[in-house]
């Protein structure tokens, strides 16, 4: 069985997070932070699903302009989507978000765990490849083991990418409830 819900690392994938967070730039100006590529695509050698995972970083009191910027962007505001603090946000279909490489685009106040998290993960595994082969061995695994259905592949990987944030947080500790 062919796996096709994950892909052997791309090397564009960086200039492709570089595209987006240009993008992104132009949209915000001054009011972000930063741009985090966050995810298994910003890890070097990792399989990943082929969507850029991106998290505009924000002071807590310019949260509200990020939304209202990233919607006249071309971006749907979804909510939290069961993770507080961070806020999702989809292209809007026809609009030239549309255009840009595929990808799940987040803003997060500084000090949000969730973000901590996701940055802790990538991190560790850009510092421990061991790992990162470990993790992405699973994955194919997984969608071999479930004919690459990805609600099953979530669920069947979230334990694992829990225990590489326990490991990478400096407390242990995992609050993430799912990981995509």
């Amino acid at each position: 069985m062919a796996v096709t819900l994950v892909r052997p690392y791309d090397p564009r994938w960086p200039n492709d997070f570089r595209r987006l967070a240009a993008a992104l730039e132009e949209d915000l100006v001054g009011l972000y932070v930063k741009i985090e590529h966050v995810g298994s695509t910003a890890v070097p050698g990792m399989t990943a699903k082929p969507i850029i995972d991106l998290v505009v970083v924000v002071e807590p009191e310019h949260l509200d302009e990020v939304i209202e910027g990233l919607s006249e962007a071309g971006y749907r505001h979804e909510g939290d989507r069961g993770i507080p603090g961070r806020e999702a946000f989809r292209p809007i279909e026809g609009t030239p978000t549309c255009d840009l490489p595929r990808h799940h685009l987040y803003a997060c106040p500084v000090g949000n765990r969730s973000l901590e998290e996701q940055l802790a993960f990538r991190d560790y595994l850009r510092e421990h490849p061991d790992e990162a082969r470990r993790l992405s061995a699973h994955k194919r695994a997984l969608c071999i083991e479930h004919d690459n259905d990805k609600a099953l592949y979530i669920t069947g990987k979230s334990e694992m990418v829990r225990e590489v944030i326990r490991h990478a947080m400096p407390d242990g500790r995992c609050l993430a409830p799912e990981v995509g």
